[in-house]
This record gives C-alpha cells, structure tokens and sequence, in this order.
C-alpha cells in the first residue's frame, strides 16, 4: 500500500514539489488535463520499484535540463513501513558519468531506517520483488 511519493525532477516533476501523502486514503482517483502528470505519478511508482516505465531510455527518466532525479515511494507490507529510494543522475555532465542508486530500506519502532538493500542493483531487486 504507497502511503507516501516524493518526486525530483522526475519526468514532468521539478524541485520543490511536495510529497504525495497517501496514507489514511483507502480510494484514490487520478485526474486532470493531458500532460498533467497523471502518468508520470504511476511511472514513478514503478520506475521506483521494479526499473520499469514507459520511458525509452534510461535517462528519460530525467526532466529535461536537470542533472538527475529521485524519486522516494513509503509503502506497507503486512503494516511494515518500507522505503525505495531511486535516483539516477545523467551521462556526461561533466562528473564522473551518470549513476544510479537504488535502495530498500525498513522503518523501525522508533522511527528511524534500517537498511535492507543488497550489494548490488540486481540483489536489491530480488529483495524489493521478494516482499512485494
């Protein structure tokens, strides 16, 4: 169940939006005009978890001009919090090359996050695809 999306330049999305906060809403109902970013919301969600969307390549992900993006999706499981944290920063912009990060993390009684993520992108993927 999301209960909270945190977006950073993020297709449509730039810096400084605020979180999509989702917890306590049971029904939620997506609407607005064409180009919105409807879509990019439900690309976010899966981007952040499985490494898919409808973007072509890998940095399309990116809104355009930005050197990378993030997205953070909260969701329970059996009311356990977790937490993905996905970013990726571009090719050749000027650094040492585009990156990516990707990792899973679990909320504690007191609040804080312990980390779950593997020692790869493919390790941590296996754990995210094992939970849900």
């Amino acid at each position: 169940i999301p209960v909270r999306l945190q977006l950073r330049n993020f297709m449509s999305y730039g810096e400084g939006v605020p979180p999509l906060v989702l917890e306590g809403i049971r029904l939620a109902c997506l609407s607005g005009d064409n180009g919105n970013g409807k879509t990019a919301i439900l690309d976010a969600i899966t981007w952040s978890l499985f490494d898919e969307c409808r973007a072509k390549a890998k940095d399309d992900v990116i809104r355009l001009g930005a050197p990378g993006c993030a997205v953070i999706l909260e969701f329970l499981v059996d009311g356990v919090r977790y937490k993905v944290d996905r970013r990726i920063s571009r090719k050749n912009t000027g650094t040492t090359g585009g990156g990516s990060q990707w990792e899973l993390q679990v909320r504690r009684d007191d609040g804080s996050w312990h980390p779950l993520s593997g020692t790869t992108q493919k390790e941590t993927q296996g754990k995210i695809e094992a939970l849900l």
